[in-house]
């Protein structure tokens, strides 16, 4: 007995939402935020970096300083001149000082950071990531360094991006609790510096870190 026409509209439709609802099926989810997101400015765009960013808890240094220093790291007058962030203050640190950040929430929309630096003397730093996931474990890495940045001098530039989200083990909530952690490594030609005094480290070595974002990679 033939199909009628209605019948054949009706096996098309049906072998149409099959074949829909299985390219539904094999598209993989989006990334589901578990952390809050802030507001974002494209703080890098001046040297093509096209991406969103939110800053860092107490990253920008303006107002009252949420930041863990030590080893004579301090927040100066003198904003960073990248375009990042606005304001009138930036964080300098000597030779063998340390700066560590308030802990913030970080999950899978936030694969990277990024920062603004200048050094005197060809001043170098090492940038640490310390996280704890879900479970309590807590690890640290380094992920990037002034190794990664092609010249090292007294005007201010970004720093390289940094991964984040990318590496972290993310807990069973799909977040981690995170602390960025940054450390004057002084110039590695004055090997003796350390021997000269604080007046010595802060001409030969130093370095300054302004304008830490974060990059909260918006989807949709």
């Amino acid at each position: 007995m033939p199909l009628r026409k209605s019948h054949v509209r009706l096996v098309k439709s049906l072998a149409i939402l099959a074949a829909t609802s299985g390219l539904a099926a094999s598209v993989p989810a989006v990334a589901s935020a578990a952390c809050t997101q802030l507001p974002t400015t494209k703080a890098f765009s001046r040297y093509g970096d096209k991406a969103d960013y939110s800053a860092a808890p107490g990253g920008t240094f303006e107002g009252t300083n949420t930041w863990s220093l030590s080893g004579g790291a301090k927040v100066v007058s003198g904003n960073d001149t990248t375009g990042a962030s606005s304001g009138s203050k930036s964080l300098f640190m000597p030779l063998g000082s340390t700066a560590t950040s308030p802990e913030f929430c970080v999950d899978d929309t936030n694969p990277y950071f990024r920062f603004a630096m200048s050094s005197v003397q060809k001043g170098g730093y090492v940038a640490i990531v310390l996280w704890r996931n879900s479970s309590g474990q807590l690890t640290q890495a380094q992920f990037t360094s002034s190794a990664y940045v092609t010249t090292l001098q007294s005007s201010w530039q970004p720093s390289a991006v940094s991964p984040l989200a990318t590496k972290i083990t993310l807990g069973s909530d799909q977040a981690a609790t995170v602390q960025l952690k940054f450390l004057s490594t002084g110039n590695q030609n004055w090997a003796d510096t350390n021997l000269l005094g604080s007046l010595a480290s802060n001409l030969f070595g130093s370095v300054s870190i302004d304008s830490v974002m974060v990059d909260p990679y918006r989807r949709g």
